[in-house]
């Protein structure tokens, strides 16, 4: 997929032009990052993902979404970032457009309460 269509959606910076870049898949795993894939570095809760943007560059990948205040002291020659102000936002936007939204053709039903939710569901279900 087209770097472009994936960020289509997304409010971001970037320095150069990435019209014609293709995409194989998107990672948060350095170990997983090829050649052709887009790293983005959502943090979790005990980690900083910026730490291993190092990591997945020296596994092959070029492009990167992170956070602009993170990126100091990379010496990433051939590396594109692409700057935005919330990761987290990102990466949904990101997946969305990678994976056609297949939540578009999901039905969801919620159920809550102290009692009756196992008889509800199989009602429901039958």
């Amino acid at each position: 997929m087209k770097l472009k269509d994936l960020l289509n959606g997304l409010d971001y910076n970037i320095e150069t032009k990435l019209d014609d870049v293709n995409i194989e898949k998107i990672v948060n795993d350095s170990r997983k990052a090829t050649k052709d894939s887009l790293f983005i570095a959502y943090s979790g809760y005990s980690e900083d993902i910026h730490s291993f943007l190092n990591n997945a560059y020296n596994n092959g990948c070029r492009y990167f979404v992170v956070l602009k205040d993170k990126i100091t002291n990379l010496n990433l020659k051939d590396a594109f970032f692409i700057y935005v102000k919330d990761v987290k936002n990102a990466l949904g936007i990101i997946a969305k457009n990678f994976y056609g939204n297949p939540t578009l053709n999901m039905k969801v039903i919620g159920i809550t309460g102290t009692s009756g939710k196992t008889t509800t569901t199989f009602v429901i279900y039958n």
